[in-house]
């Protein structure tokens, strides 16, 4: 069984790197989903991904999980916060 990675993001960049590296071995593709960060989030996160989405930043987070599902290359999902 192949998995897709997502991660959602908003000014992660203390937590990128170990957050894409932990869940990069189970997963055959990774995106990022970035909520407006103003940090170097999405520059560090990008040797690990495989695409990067951007979204609004908005208070319920959960929601902004749906852009992956028509992005991501397999039907089972892991989705992780950094």
């Amino acid at each position: 069984m192949q998995f897709s990675g997502v991660i959602l993001v908003h000014n992660e960049e203390r937590n990128i790197v170990d957050s894409a590296r932990s869940l990069a071995p189970y997963v055959d593709d990774l995106i990022l989903i970035d909520m407006e960060s103003t940090d170097k989030t999405v520059e560090l996160a990008r040797p690990y991904v495989t695409k990067i989405l951007s979204h609004p930043l908005i208070p319920y987070f959960a929601s902004a999980r749906n852009i992956a599902i028509p992005e991501a290359k397999h039907d089972w999902i892991f989705f992780l916060d950094a």
